[in-house]
């Protein structure tokens, strides 16, 4: 073949600059390709990374407040009885000499005359105070937690109509007002006159 043929130099220059063509797109393919791939990768790490933080700030745990128990009956003076227990709502509370060896006998009709201290659901007893280490619950039979000093479930008197009340004291010669005594906190009966029951009540 001659070399110094025109027609075949034109024929090698039409072969080169073809392929020469094809490389370069197919460099420039490879190059946004890669950057492609990149920015993809890129995406995905960060959408992982957020993923993971927002589960960890959903699944994390809350721990709600807590507040201290509320005493269920408190110490008050009463000008007949001297000090006295009372409810959380001031009224006198009594206890009933029916109720014994932790067995309670007021009950039914008994309970709407005489209704009882109970804790509400969930709530507990204080542990600090003047009263703490007196008081305990009891169950009832409707289940209900029954508030008891020393030992004995405390009631109110539906005859009460408002706090410093004590039209409850000496009902029957069973029901008395919580008088806390100078000498280790008992309870006893009050020497007062007892004031006069409303009638009807049924006291058990």
């Amino acid at each position: 073949m001659n070399t110094g043929d025109p027609s075949n130099r034109a024929v090698r220059r039409t072969v080169v600059q073809p392929n020469r063509k094809h490389r370069t797109l197919c460099l420039a393919l490879s190059v946004a390709a890669l950057v492609l791939l990149a920015a993809c990768g890129s995406s995905s790490t960060k959408a992982k990374a957020g993923s993971t933080t927002s589960s960890a700030a959903q699944t994390a745990p809350t721990t709600a407040p807590t507040t201290a128990a509320a005493a269920p009956v408190s110490a008050t003076s009463n000008a007949a009885l001297g000090q006295i227990l009372v409810d959380s709502k001031g009224f006198t509370v009594y206890v009933f000499d029916s109720d014994k060896n932790g067995t309670i006998a007021c009950v039914n009709q008994c309970a709407n005359a005489w209704p009882p201290v109970t804790l509400t659901a969930g709530a507990t007893l204080p542990t600090t105070g003047a009263l703490a280490a007196d008081l305990t619950t009891v169950a009832r039979p409707d289940g209900a937690q029954q508030v008891a000093y020393k030992g004995r479930p405390v009631y109110r008197f539906g005859g009460d109509t408002k706090p410093g009340d004590t039209k409850g004291e000496g009902v029957l010669n069973l029901w008395h007002a919580v008088k806390l005594s100078q000498a280790g906190g008992g309870t006893t009966a009050t020497t007062a006159a007892p004031a006069p029951a409303p009638a009807p009540v049924n006291p058990y």
